[in-house]
């Protein structure tokens, strides 16, 4: 059975480049484009992994981390934050994240990453 990923990005060239990427290396792909929509998302398709921008508007993603991280029923999903802030400031800023990935994507890079929470 494929794994299912969740994208939370407010990028939509970013999210379509991932979704297409993701399903050809057999992935099952679900898009958001905020935090909160991110939430609806997780609630319905309960993903095995979450990539998730930091930046976005209505829900940015240390806010949808903390959420997801303080909930009962969601907090096992691995997440891995897809940035393009690298500054050890904004590391921290989210206390516990499985794995950080800068942006611009490395495919091979984000792939292994990918690769070890599953």
């Amino acid at each position: 059975m494929a794994k299912r990923i969740l994208v939370i990005d407010d990028e939509p060239e970013f999210t379509e480049i991932m979704e297409e990427w993701l399903t050809y290396e057999g992935y099952e792909v679900d898009i958001a484009v905020n935090g909160l929509e991110g939430m609806e998302k997780v609630e319905q398709v309960k993903p095995d992994i979450i990539l998730l921008d930091l930046q976005m508007p209505v829900m940015d993603g240390a806010e949808f981390y903390k959420i997801i991280k303080s909930n009962k029923n969601y907090y096992e999903i691995p997440i891995i934050i897809v940035t393009a802030r690298t500054t050890a400031k904004d590391r921290v800023e989210v206390v516990g994240v499985d794995l950080f990935v800068t942006k611009p994507v490395s495919f091979e890079d984000l792939k292994e990453k990918i690769d070890s929470l599953t």
